[in-house]
């Protein structure tokens, strides 16, 4: 088994089972020997009672899966894929075999200990593996981490920071470090980031519907009346999108409003707006997770959306044009919306950005390497639109 069969055995079983088995559950990927290649799924309940799946691991055509339903022991293993055709997951359940790909097309089903996991994942092959990792909620988020903070950490600094195994960071930094967008030093301390890059792969990789409740308002206010009235609401709003893009660039006001908001209904109320189906003047989001609106920025008496998140959240909105203005903008002004890095057990900061002007958005690969030294910081909305 190659490096990238090792990385996607331990992805699609632990990333995968360790979610959807029962609380109290473990799940592990063994080897026959310490440094060799997976070789078998250990499961463990809270009972204790050790299970083990030899692991067969296939490229996911129809053939392979018909060949191997046809072994004797096709119960005692786990196939894993990068992905398995939706014939290829009908047949496999005809034969009561258990399987997890890459994209969550999950049977796992056992009599003893007493396991029944049933889930359909993607139905159309990805463009690409690695995409479909950095497109996972918890990958999304750990590239957010990365851009705010830079951190000069080891792999088990960057699980604990960001709540995640060690084996999963280890494989989003392997998927990072491949596309030239992290490099880790001989110990695997992350030594550099390029923030361009990692900007762009966070605008792709993020969709509001994964994070957020999302309704959509109609007003007959205008957005600066609207704005005038969020400084006194019964209730935090923290404003993104095109509107805080617009902020940063100087770009002309756009004609939809954008808001983070805790209770959706009360600020409606408040606002005096009328839900619609579809696209109308307001978009009132619900954040499930916290870091959406962490690194907000009072200014006036208004709040606005970190840098990343307003880039990020004008490309889920399909507005390219305000996406783009923002995004050249964070690339020419990155010492003003980055900070520094204190990190555990250290009594000083560790610098951790240089500012740069990118001369192409997505051609520029100039790395920050955490070990330069950081001028001073500013407030990015700091100054009016001209």
């Amino acid at each position: 088994m190659n490096d990238h069969g090792e990385l996607l055995a331990r992805d699609v079983v632990q990333r995968w089972l360790a979610c959807l088995l029962p609380e109290g559950w473990s799940v592990r990927v063994m080897a026959s020997h310490s440094g060799g290649p997976p070789t078998s799924v250990q499961l463990v309940p809270r009972t204790g009672q050790e299970r083990r799946l030899a692991i067969e691991m296939i490229s996911g055509t129809t053939a392979e899966v018909l060949d191997l339903i046809n072994r004797p022991i096709i119960s005692e293993v786990v196939v894993l894929a990068s992905w398995l055709n939706p014939r290829a997951c009908e047949a496999l359940r005809n034969a009561k075999a258990n399987f997890v790909d890459a994209t969550g097309n999950i049977r796992l089903v056992l009599d003893d200990p007493v396991v029944f996991v049933d889930r359909v994942g993607a139905v159309t092959q990805p463009r690409d593996v690695d995409e479909v990792i950095l497109r996972r909620r918890k990958a999304t988020r750990f590239l957010r981490y990365l851009i705010d903070e830079a951190p000069r950490q080891r792999v088990k600094e960057l699980a604990a920071a960001t709540d995640l195994s060690t084996g999963y960071v280890s494989q989003l930094l392997h998927v990072l470090e491949s596309r030239d967008l992290v490099r880790r030093g001989r110990r695997g301390r992350l030594e550099s980031v390029s923030i361009d890059g990692l900007l762009v792969q966070y605008a792709e990789s993020y969709e509001a519907q994964a994070f957020c409740e999302v309704t959509h308002f109609s007003t007959s206010s205008t957005i600066p009346a609207i704005l005038e009235r969020l400084g006194s609401l019964d209730g935090h709003a923290v404003i993104t999108g095109a509107t805080a893009a617009s902020r940063l660039t100087g770009a002309p006001a756009p004609r939809t409003l954008t808001l983070y908001v805790a209770d959706a209904r009360h600020v409606a109320a408040e606002l005096g707006l009328v839900r619609v189906r579809h696209a109308g003047g307001v978009v009132l989001m619900q954040p499930t997770e916290s870091f959406l609106t962490d690194r907000a920025c009072d200014l006036g008496g208004l709040s606005y959306a970190a840098v990343p998140q307003v880039v990020a959240d004008c490309f889920d909105a399909s507005d390219a044009g305000s996406g783009e203005a923002a995004l050249r903008w964070a690339l020419a002004n990155v010492c003003r919306w980055r900070e520094p890095t204190w990190p555990s057990g250290s009594g000083s900061p560790v610098p951790n950005g240089v500012p740069y002007t990118a001369s192409s958005v997505l051609q520029a690969r100039a790395a920050v390497d955490l070990r330069e030294s950081n001028p001073g910081l500013l407030t990015p909305y700091q100054s009016e639109p001209s």
